[in-house]
C-alpha cells in the first residue's frame, strides 16, 4: 500500500491519487504524470477551500466583521467619519479592506502553502500546477470581497454587533439545509445555490476546472452564470444596505 514516506518513483503520487480518488476526484487511467498532478491539484485546492470558507471564514468573517459599521453607528462614530474629509466610498472600502486582509489570509496562506509543499516534494508539480497559484489568488479574492460585502451589510442593517452574528451564520447555515431540501423536492440542483456556501464551492470549482467531486461536497450541473449571479446579488444588495445606512446617518 503506497504512503506518502515512499520515495520510489511514483510511490508519492500514487499515494496522492488514491486521497483524490477517495474524494470523489475522478479517477481517469492514461493521464500523464503532468495531468495527473493536475488532477491532484485542482480537487485538492476545491476541498480545501471550501472546506476553509466553513470552517474559518465564517467565524473570522463574524468576529472582525459584524461590528465594524454597527459599532459606529451605535456610538456616533460614524458622523464624525462622514465629517471629514473622506468619501463613502473610502468608508466602506476602508471597513472592507480590514475583513478582506483577514479572510484573504485564511484561504491564500494554507492552500499556497501546501501547494509549495508539494510542490518541494514532487518533481515537475511546480510545472504542471503553475498556473493554479493566480487562479487561486482570483478565487480567494472573491471570497474575500463577497464575505466582506455581506458581513458589513449586515452589520449596517443589524445595528448590533450580536445581531448581525446571528444573521450571518442563520444565512450560512439555514440556506444550506433550505437549498438541500429544495434540491431533493425539485431535482433541480440550481437551487443549490440557495445555500450561501455552494455558491463559493461552484465558483471556486470552475475556475480550477473540477469535475467530478462528490455531491455531499458540491451539486453539479449548475450553470456558472447562476453562481455569478447569485454571488453579484449578494454584494449588490449588501451595497445598498450600507448606502441606505450611511445616508441615513448623514442626513441627520
Amino acid at each position: 500500500m503506497a504512503s506518502f514516506a515512499d520515495t520510489s518513483p511514483g510511490g508519492r503520487l500514487t499515494f496522492l491519487s488514491g486521497i483524490i480518488d477517495g474524494l470523489g476526484g475522478g479517477a481517469t487511467e492514461d493521464l500523464t504524470q503532468a495531468e495527473e498532478y493536475r488532477r491532484i491539484a485542482s480537487v485538492g485546492i476545491v476541498f480545501m477551500l471550501v472546506q476553509l470558507q466553513s470552517l474559518f471564514v465564517l467565524p473570522i468573517t463574524s468576529v472582525v466583521g459584524s461590528g465594524l459599521i454597527a459599532k459606529d453607528v451605535r456610538s456616533n462614530a460614524l458622523e464624525v467619519y462622514l465629517t471629514k474629509p473622506m468619501t463613502r466610498a473610502d468608508y466602506v472600502v476602508g471597513k472592507l479592506a480590514v475583513i478582506a486582509c483577514f479572510v484573504f489570509l485564511a484561504t491564500f496562506a494554507p492552500v499556497t502553502a501546501v501547494w509549495g509543499i508539494a510542490a518541494s516534494l514532487l518533481e515537475g508539480f511546480a510545472g504542471a500546477t503553475w498556473d493554479f497559484v493566480p487562479r487561486v489568488l482570483l478565487a480567494c479574492g472573491l471570497v474575500s470581497l463577497v464575505n466582506g460585502c455581506v458581513i458589513l451589510g449586515l452589520s449596517s442593517l443589524a445595528r448590533s454587533g450580536r445581531y448581525a452574528t446571528v444573521i450571518w451564520f442563520a444565512l450560512c447555515f439555514f440556506s444550506f439545509g433550505t437549498a438541500q431540501t429544495l434540491v431533493a423536492v425539485t431535482g433541480n440542483p440550481v437551487f443549490s445555490l440557495v445555500s450561501y456556501r455552494d455558491g463559493f464551492a461552484q465558483l471556486v470549482s470552475r475556475l480550477m476546472e473540477v469535475d467530478g467531486l462528490p455531491e455531499i461536497l458540491i451539486a453539479r450541473d449548475v450553470p456558472f452564470v447562476a453562481t455569478v449571479l447569485v454571488l453579484a446579488g449578494y454584494v449588490l444588495l449588501s451595497l445598498a444596505i450600507m448606502r441606505r445606512t450611511i445616508e441615513a446617518v448623514a442626513a441627520r
